[in-house]
């Protein structure tokens, strides 16, 4: 599963983007952080629970009530 996607931040830490692996840009995006804590994103409706897993295996914190994910 956590090989779906192609998940990059930035060295900023504040930016960065997601691809999947098969589909390409038929299912990726952006991410924005803000003290490790991803605070939005765009692209997909649903965040992919690969790309959340992928951030928090990072250090980031993806709070699952801000975005209603469904998992």
């Amino acid at each position: 599963m956590l090989d779906e996607y192609e998940v990059v931040v930035n060295e900023d830490r504040k930016t960065g983007w997601f691809e999947h692996n098969e589909y390409g840009d038929e299912s990726a995006g952006g991410l924005w952080f803000e003290d490790n804590k991803l605070v939005d994103y765009d692209g997909v409706m649903v965040l992919p629970k690969a790309v959340r897993a992928k951030l928090e295996e990072m250090g980031f914190v993806v709070d699952e009530d801000e975005f209603k994910l469904p998992y």
